[in-house]
């Protein structure tokens, strides 16, 4: 069954780029992202995984590290291509989806599963451009230093509840995991 929803695909990829490259704010990012309707697992992992990169609560334009700008051109690459995804829901202990969310940080080549999967979607997808991560937005802000120290506070306060919630493992987490099948494979 192809699940393939092209024109949200391309809806989407269009809209992290503006995103990443300054054109549009966090809070236009976010309503736009939101009122995009599709039954393609990809949109649906997308939105999920790029909800992380920006604050909801604060207007800015992106304030991205390297890692981060080259996860949204991951994602904007799996977004072009004419890859086949699923997706599998797991239920896991919060305890157990912690220590895995730390080993599947964005800095590898998530949400591949390997360099070699990725470098096929990237042949596969000529048209696909890569924008150089901009030097000038590495040290950016969204918060002021003293809103920092606040919500630092605030942390603390709740920090007592996440360790309690990792400790016994009391909460399930649902987790998604995307399936990629590229162009041309079984």
């Amino acid at each position: 069954m192809n699940n393939t929803d092209r024109q949200t695909r391309d809806q989407l990829a269009d809209l992290i780029e503006t995103f990443t490259t300054g054109k549009i704010t966090n809070f236009n990012f976010d309503k736009s992202i939101n009122d995009l309707k599709s039954k393609d697992p990809l949109i649906s992992f997308c939105i999920q995984h790029l909800w992380f990169l920006y604050d909801d609560i604060k207007e800015h334009y992106a304030v991205l590290d390297k890692k981060e700008w080259d996860f949204c051109y991951r994602l904007m690459l799996l977004l072009r291509s004419d890859c086949q995804v699923h997706m599998s829901k797991t239920r896991m202990p919060f305890k157990q989806c912690i220590e895995k969310n730390e080993e599947d940080n964005i800095d590898t080549c998530f949400p591949f599963t390997d360099f070699k999967q990725l470098m096929q979607i990237r042949r596969d997808t000529p048209s696909f451009q890569k924008v150089p991560y901009p030097k000038e937005i590495e040290y950016q802000n969204i918060w002021s230093e003293n809103e920092q120290k606040l919500m630092h506070s605030i942390l603390i306060i709740f920090f007592p509840v996440a360790i309690i919630l990792k400790l016994f493992g009391c909460l399930l987490y649902r987790e998604m995991t995307l399936h990629i099948k590229p162009k041309g494979t079984q």
